[in-house]
């Protein structure tokens, strides 16, 4: 490898890294605060280990890559609520993330990395149980008021989320919203910025129920929140949406 191309991994890994311990460290406060977790910042972090896989295999670093690929298995199932995130498990991803760091400096180096050290970080890694959960996740499915039909097209981690907040006694919202073809990618970005204000955006943009109208794209949104229907109507008063609650949680 070029010392060009070693600089760039280097960069970039170092980047990926900083991101990642930072958001192990927003999670730790929440940990010692007892405060809620926020599943944006568990996703950013599974992103970054993602990322991190993506850039090994780019540049030829296959060790830190299976790390990496192990650490991105392990977030995901956190992400999908199959860990628990207790303080144990995250010093464990502390370590890992030092671990790599340095991996990779030895690598830049030229030092050879030996096998039975990535083995035993593996290893450490699969040590970590999943969650052996009793509740019947197609029960609070049901209990979300939500269509079968939008049930049917949400993803593993739409699901988790919106159990999730079923779970919290947040009330479930469904959000339509109306754009003209010309400008629906501004508004509909601006629109999800304010939706994250009033609670957990579910869902990022569902096909909504189309209104036959050719220059226009209709969308459905799933939104989580304490706040009471009004209050959600007044905040986002002049955009082109209809509010819905499907579920009243115990904040109505």
């Amino acid at each position: 490898m070029s010392d060009v191309r070693l600089e760039d991994f280097l960069a970039e890994a170092e980047d990926l890294l900083e991101k990642l311990n930072h958001g192990l460290l927003e999670l730790d406060r929440a940990i010692k605060n007892n405060t809620r977790q926020d599943p944006g910042l568990i996703n950013d972090i599974f992103r970054s280990a993602h990322s991190l896989k993506g850039i090994c295999g780019m540049f030829g670093f296959q060790e830190v890559g299976e790390i990496a690929h192990k650490l991105e298995d392990l977030l995901d199932r956190l992400r999908l609520g199959k860990l628990n995130l207790t303080a144990e498990n995250l010093d464990v991803l502390f370590e890992v993330s030092e671990e790599l760091r340095g991996i990779i400096s030895k690598r830049a180096e030229g030092e050879e990395v030996k096998k039975e050290q990535i083995q035993a970080i593996k290893q450490k890694l699969s040590g970590i149980e999943e969650v052996k959960s009793e509740d019947d996740h197609n029960h609070w499915l049901k209990e979300s008021g939500v269509s079968d039909e939008i049930l049917a097209v949400l993803t593993e981690y739409e699901e988790h989320r919106l159990v999730e907040n079923v779970k919290q006694g947040m009330s479930i919202f469904e959000i339509s919203a109306s754009f003209k073809l010309s400008s629906f990618d501004e508004e509909l970005v601006t629109l999800q910025g304010k939706l994250k204000e009033l609670g957990e955006l579910i869902t990022t943009a569902l096909p909504g129920t189309q209104t036959g109208k050719d220059d226009s794209m209709d969308f459905l949104f799933l939104l989580g929140s304490d706040k009471a229907k009004e209050e959600i109507e007044a905040h986002l008063y002049g955009y082109p949406v209809s509010v819905s609650i499907i579920k009243p949680g115990k904040y109505v």
